[in-house]
């Protein structure tokens, strides 16, 4: 026999009375059926029972868009053995093509399977074969337990918050709203900075890039960056607090027929300095400079191949000797 299944939370259990083990916790047939987990894996299913918008898809979020666009949608999920003390599930799918329907199964991990089905309201079912090995009935789990099935997400980010960053530091996209772009009228002449160089008199036109910038080429280019780039959210909060955007410039370089650029970074004294309570290390201080000089190069590519339309006005001497 089968039954439907709810999901009962995301929790916590303890090991030895020391390992704390994540773990979903399902209820059927009036029992409990907590399933042991990863990290990760209890996150994507609790980000999904909450209903917490992220800015780009996570993967479980993928699969369902790729699904409805091939004409798919999930029928329901299935944990229907044990053995060894795993858990095997399977993943029902219905195709429509050419007003026919055709159904297909697939073997999925339980935690992927409870995870697509919380985002897409699809049935969950337990056999009776596994919930006669793993169900435990609802008194096995005094009020203490009940109370840390329900509040465990905000204790493990209390408890677990190192980890969690460093989950989101590596396994997303930099997924961040875009900034205002620099404003260029009042920077520097292009031969004070160190990392950037103007040959003969020129006009920078500064206002027009500002204007290219502002209609639709920072816009292209932060896109592009922050889809790729290593940097982190972390790093990103440090930018955006010391406002090391606005030191950013462009400007035209007419001998060269490109876009030059000058790329605001920390300095090497930033220790000293205690510029922010999050920089600690130099492992930090590069990944941040070569982020943002990433970023400079990439906005000087995307003006120069999409959005400027005028030529290098330099011709070069006539007399110029041969070599």
């Amino acid at each position: 026999m089968i039954h439907t299944a709810e999901v009962a939370g995301v929790g916590v259990g303890l090991r030895d009375e020391e390992d704390e083990i994540p773990a979903v916790v399902l209820e059927a047939r009036d029992e409990l059926m907590p399933i042991a987990v990863t990290m990760d894996q209890a996150r994507a299913i609790q980000l999904a029972l909450s209903e917490e918008p992220f800015e780009r898809p996570l993967t479980h979020d993928l699969f369902v868009t790729l699904l409805t666009e091939f004409g798919g949608a999930i029928d329901g999920v299935r944990i229907d053995d044990i053995a060894d003390g795993t858990f095997y599930a399977k993943l029902d799918v219905e195709r429509y093509h050419d007003g026919q329907k055709t159904k297909h199964v697939f073997d999925v991990r339980p935690s992927d399977a409870v995870a697509l089905a919380v985002r897409t309201e699809s049935r969950i079912s337990i056999s009776d074969a596994v919930l006669n090995s793993a169900g435990q009935p609802l008194d096995a789990f005094d009020t203490e337990w009940r109370v840390a099935w329900d509040t465990f997400w905000v204790d493990m980010i209390e408890r677990h918050e190192s980890y969690y960053q460093w989950y989101i530091d590596s396994h997303m996209t930099l997924s961040v709203s875009t900034p205002d772009p620099p404003g260029l009228q009042n920077s520097v002449d292009p031969s004070e900075y160190e990392d950037a160089e103007v040959i003969g008199d020129t006009d920078y036109r500064r206002e027009e890039i500002e204007g290219l910038l502002i209609h639709g080429a920072w816009d292209d280019a932060f896109s592009s960056w922050s889809a790729e780039t290593s940097m982190t959210r972390t790093e990103w909060k440090i930018v955006m607090d010391l406002n090391l955007l606005s030191q950013f410039d462009f400007f035209w370089d007419d001998f060269a027929d490109r876009v030059g650029y000058h790329a605001p970074g920390l300095p090497e004294d930033w220790k000293e300095r205690n510029l922010h309570d999050a920089l600690e290390s130099w492992k930090t201080v590069s990944s941040i400079n070569a982020g943002l000089t990433e970023l400079g190069q990439l906005t000087c590519e995307i003006l120069k191949s999409d959005y400027i339309t005028w030529e290098s006005e330099y011709s070069p001497p006539e007399d110029l000797p041969d070599f």
